[in-house]
């Protein structure tokens, strides 16, 4: 069901550089929306229905997460300790030269090839 057919909706767009307090007023059969993490709070001038819908969309770093998961089980060299050697002070590890992280992000796209 398409709500805005009924009731125009105020829409808060969740790209916006800075969302200053603001007051705005929602009369009714008017929705408003605000992106998750956007905190707000309610005052009525009148008795009044408030109600919250929550929709938990995925987060990018959750897709990523399960397809490196996913590429790990496949993909040996994603298993392979990460470089380091061996001095007085103990384990020093070597960060990820550029050409290395570029063979894992190779392996990552095809692995959404692969599913």
């Amino acid at each position: 069901m398409n709500l805005t057919k009924y009731a125009p909706a105020l829409t808060i767009r969740n790209d916006a550089k800075e969302i200053s307090p603001r007051n705005l007023t929602i009369r009714e059969n008017e929705i408003l929306y605000l992106p998750p993490g956007r905190t707000h709070s309610v005052k009525t001038e009148k008795q009044s229905i408030h109600i919250a819908i929550g929709i938990h969309t995925p987060r990018c770093f959750q897709s990523i997460s399960d397809l490196v998961d996913r590429a790990t089980i496949r993909h040996q060299e994603l298993r392979a300790d990460q470089p380091f050697s061996v001095t007085e002070d103990g384990l020093t590890f070597r960060q990820l030269n550029k050409s290395e992280i570029k063979t894992i992000c190779n392996i990552l796209v095809s692995s959404v090839n692969d599913d």
